[in-house]
């Protein structure tokens, strides 16, 4: 570019195209990462409830939560 002191317009806008395709991308892919590790935390600390997670993915009527959660003060 510095040779020829033209900016190639045709590359630039490839580019431009391919990023913003990945940009998505990279925010699905953090979407998921996120949801995961709720889950695998929420799994780890025996806080996950099984039944009202598969009734709110299938589409049923969900009442509110059946467990209270109980947030114990660590002891260090």
């Amino acid at each position: 570019m510095s040779t020829t002191g033209l900016i190639p317009v045709a590359g630039i806008m490839l580019i431009l195209g391919v990023d913003r395709f990945l940009s998505t991308m990279r925010g699905l892919v953090s979407l998921c990462g996120q949801m995961m590790a709720s889950i695998v935390v929420n799994k780890w600390e025996h806080c996950f409830d099984d039944e009202r997670a598969n009734a709110v993915l299938s589409g049923r009527a969900v009442p509110g939560p059946t467990k209270s959660l109980k947030f114990e003060q660590a002891t260090v």
